[in-house]
């Protein structure tokens, strides 16, 4: 086994792989991202999605969970980011100033 040097970490820490499409990965669609936690070094993302419950007599619209995403914190704080930019560069700003800002006193 080699041993991994000072040297040698902070080049495997600096490079960053090689981006790789696959034209075959699942999609998944969501309304919303319902839940969001943190803990042991990862942060988990609950999505679902409305969908309409027909086994009644009278359809009920509900929430249902699709998918939950689970990553690294310094990857979901990549993902914040990177959303947060694209979103604001494309005229859809998460965090617009009020229109009526409240007076400073």
């Amino acid at each position: 086994m080699t041993e991994k040097t000072p040297s040698m970490e902070k080049v495997l820490a600096t490079q960053v792989p090689a981006y790789v499409e696959n034209l075959f990965a699942s999609e998944v669609f969501a309304t919303e991202a319902t839940f969001f936690s943190a803990g042991n070094g990862t942060v988990s993302i609950t999505f679902s999605s409305h969908r309409w419950d027909n086994s009644t007599s009278s359809p009920v619209q509900k929430r249902v969970v699709v998918v939950r995403l689970i990553m690294p914190i310094p990857g979901a704080q990549g993902l914040a980011a990177g959303l947060y930019d694209y979103l604001k560069k494309h005229g859809m700003d998460p965090a617009p100033a009020p229109s009526n800002p409240a007076p400073i006193q």
